[in-house]
């Protein structure tokens, strides 16, 4: 609440909070007569609500009335009725946002958000004083409120510690720590296992919004992930409940609405849900929500062929907010499919300079490249675009073929292709994709995408094998085709994740994995969000020179593999636990069958090492592979969620990934002192 408001200032001194029926649930001095004024503002309410269904008007959002001595606004709080009455200076909207500001999480107040008792206020009150109190309970409840909603993860956690400090927290913690996982789930890319936890959330919560916050991220992830199914169930559920919340969540459902339009092939219907959704946005105060807005109208509009309004829809997302590259993309994508290359490249160098640097810059220069030495027609750039953010129908993968064969040269067209028989299912004519971009020249960043293709194959291949095995036979096959990094190479300190402050919109490409770009979220951010999550599966990472791979079961380690970590046999041959010829013999025992027992167990069956001795190696295997993991910067990774862990070991490993991490960076830290040089004096 602005300081020129605070409560006991000339400006306002006085509190007033009623229901629709006029029932007074709190009033701040006995001196006023509550009940009577109570029970004539709910009479004029219903009395223009009823002329606004009459007149077909919009939801009333508040009534204000300004005279020379003061200002009244009566504006919904907390699914009741508050007055705010101000000094004649003041403007009405600086009432409306402090009503804002205080309009909790969707329930009743309690009485310390309502502010101090009677007995303690001991101030004189007139008519011209009525006023709601705002705390900084109720603020901090705002905030958490928009944060939520926006998925300002960073914010919202930090809002709901102070209001669980101040005793006023907007839910359990065992529920806003789901709330959290879930959001954070969903824009790390685990679209299907974020929405499954939201949308179990929203079912149990009583809480009307947060049991909207989690139904509304849902949609937008099963909208996404092409689940319309699981989408529109989220979405009529968002909309038995925006009638007890602000207008600004009324809009933030009408914007996912028009988004599902819009995926549904219903883009009229979308601009139509758009302008309802905008009409209470404020420029200024809105420009997250403004642009989301915005963006879908400009996908819309694409997908009608009205381009330029288009292009003009997408300039109003990028002046709504200046920190999304989203609206540049857009723009620049416009441009090469409309073969402007002058257009394109300025856009493109613009993005270049954004922070964070738009994972898929490097793909639109070479298409913009393709385009403009004719290599491709800007019409078949077009399609790679529609068809990259299709489901994998059986419509999508025949035209795909059909692209694939007329422009056997365009690598983002084969490499789209393959990503797509894989979802689908189709792993051994992904694989032949796959082998084929291999053979190719590549740059880095498709170099990524093909390692990676053939790690998760390798892995959907091999689920009935020992985990451990497989990723080691997986990591060694894989990194055949190219040549892994040098060992030794200095491990940069990798940047913190990003929690996610742009609108979560609009039509991206979607896996049907948990998958996305290393340079956005680095390894220690990745396995803390797996840990915490207690998730079982498979964490596979690649980069131009080598490809690594993560076994979790509930969260923890049990086993890892990346091109230089060092083998199970040459850390026990090292530690002087065994001989080479014992691993030799050990070896052979194996046969190279992967159902076959793993070295470890093979070693401590014939008693020529310990079990401990084998953890103790397990262990620095471990060790070396997330040391070499964070020093990759740039790349892409899959997790796996299906893999199933029942095959029994011998010598079974459990390692903490967060403990494991912070013993890595001490180490890292210690080696840095070590070999600092001295300063000569």
């Amino acid at each position: 609440m602005p300081n020129e408001l605070r409560v006991g200032s000339k400006e306002m001194q006085q509190a007033l909070l009623f229901d629709s029926d006029g029932t007074v649930i709190r009033s701040q001095d006995d001196d006023i007569d509550a009940e009577a004024l109570a029970a004539v503002m709910a009479l004029a309410i219903n009395a223009f609500v009823q002329a606004g269904h009459i007149l077909n008007l919009g939801r009333l959002e508040a009534l204000t009335c300004q005279a020379a001595a003061h200002t009244t606004v009566v504006k919904a709080a907390g699914g009741n009725l508050a007055c705010l009455v101000l000094d004649g200076k003041q403007q009405p909207a600086d009432a409306e946002r402090a009503l804002d500001a205080g309009g909790g999480t969707g329930e009743r107040p309690s009485q310390s958000q309502l502010g101090r008792t009677r007995e303690a206020q001991n101030v004189d009150s007139s008519w011209a004083d009525v006023a709601i109190l705002v705390s900084n309970a109720s603020k901090n409840s705002g905030v958490l409120r928009r944060a939520l909603s926006l998925g300002d993860l960073a914010t919202a956690e930090t809002t709901a510690a102070a209001l669980a400090a101040e005793g006023e927290p907007a839910a359990p913690a065992a529920t806003m720590t789901g709330l959290f996982d879930g959001i954070g789930a969903v824009q790390s890319g685990d679209k299907n296992g974020g929405a499954g936890k939201l949308l179990s959330l929203g079912a149990a919560e009583e809480n009307s919004f947060i049991k909207w916050v989690a139904h509304l991220w849902a949609a937008r992830a099963t909208i996404d992930a092409h689940d319309i199914m699981s989408a529109r169930h989220a979405l009529d559920q968002c909309q038995k409940l925006v009638s007890q919340l602000s207008s600004r969540e009324t809009s933030l459902t009408g914007c996912v609405e028009a988004q599902f339009l819009f995926a549904t092939g219903q883009p009229e219907a979308a601009l139509s849900e758009l302008a309802d959704a905008r009409s209470v946005l404020v420029d200024g105060r809105d420009g997250p929500e403004l642009a989301e807005s915005w963006m879908i109208q400009a996908y819309a509009l694409s997908h009608l062929g009205r381009d330029e309004e288009s292009a003009t829809a997408a300039d109003r997302a990028h002046e709504s907010s200046r920190t999304w590259w989203a609206p540049m993309l857009f723009s620049a994508r416009r441009a090469i499919v409309a073969g402007n290359v002058v257009e394109a490249r300025r856009f493109l160098n613009l993005l270049e300079h954004h922070q964070p640097r738009p994972p898929s810059l490097d793909r639109e220069r070479r298409a913009l490249e393709a385009v403009a030495s004719g290599k491709v027609a800007a019409e078949v750039v077009a399609r790679l675009y529609v068809l990259h953010d299709a489901a994998p129908s059986d419509e999508a993968l025949s035209e795909l073929d059909v692209l694939v064969k007329r422009h056997p040269g365009f690598v983002q067209l084969r490499d789209t292709f393959a990503w797509k028989l894989f979802r689908a299912g189709k792993l051994e004519e992904a694989a032949e994709q796959f082998h084929t971009l291999s053979s190719g020249s590549l740059a880095s960043d498709e170099v990524s995408s093909v390692l990676l293709g053939l790690g998760c194959l390798a892995n959907a291949r091999s689920k009935n094998a020992d985990p451990a095995a497989r990723i080691r036979a997986t990591v060694a096959e894989v990194s055949k085709t190219i040549k892994p990094p040098k060992a030794g190479t200095e491990i940069p300190r990798p940047a913190p994740v990003r929690k996610a402050s742009q609108p979560a919109m609009a039509p991206v490409a979607l896996p049907a994995a948990f998958t996305g770009e290393i340079g956005m979220f680095g390894l220690p951010e990745l396995l803390e969000f797996l840990r915490s999550g207690r998730r079982t599966g498979t964490l596979t990472c690649s980069f131009s020179g080598g490809i690594g791979a993560i076994c979790l079961s509930r969260g923890m380690i049990t086993a890892a593999a990346s091109p230089n970590s060092p083998s199970l046999g040459s850390l026990l041959v090292k530690a002087g636990e065994v001989t080479e010829v014992q691993i030799g013999e050990a070896v052979e025992a194996q046969g190279g069958d992967m159902a076959a027992p793993l070295l470890g167990s093979v070693l401590v069956e014939r008693g020529q090492a310990t079990p401990d001795a084998v953890r103790r190696a397990l262990v620095e295997q471990v060790y070396g592979c997330l040391r070499e993991l964070i020093g990759w910067t740039e790349g892409q990774f899959a997790f796996d969620p299906n893999t199933d862990y029942s095959t029994p070991s011998v010598v079974a490993l459990t390692i903490d990934p967060q403990a494991a991490m912070l013993d890595i960076f001490r180490r890292l830290d210690e080696e840095a002192i070590e070999f600092e040089p001295l300063e000569e004096e």
